[in-house]
């Protein structure tokens, strides 16, 4: 995230990606999995929403009802997968 900062029009950064590449040192920089065995740990917005909720359950503060009109025929298999 820094070298793109460092580095914000996009052949420079490319460039400065082909070197820390070049460099070896992306392979020390892959993120992690974690097993699905265990809980997953809740991103600050996760936990910010949970709290909120704990604070006032009845709120619809994050509910965004919305209309939709669809024309042509509903792929319904799309539809439930979707869903999924």
């Amino acid at each position: 995230l820094r070298t793109l900062f460092e580095a914000p029009v996009l052949a420079d950064y490319s460039s400065a990606v082909a070197s820390i590449i070049a460099q070896g040192a992306a392979e020390g920089a892959t993120i992690a999995t974690l097993e699905r065995g265990q809980a997953l740990p809740q991103s600050l917005a996760q936990n910010r929403l949970w709290l909120m909720w704990q604070l006032e359950p009845q709120s619809a503060a994050y509910n965004i009802p919305a209309g939709l009109q669809l024309r042509g025929e509903l792929d319904e298999s799309a539809l439930e997968a979707t869903f999924q």
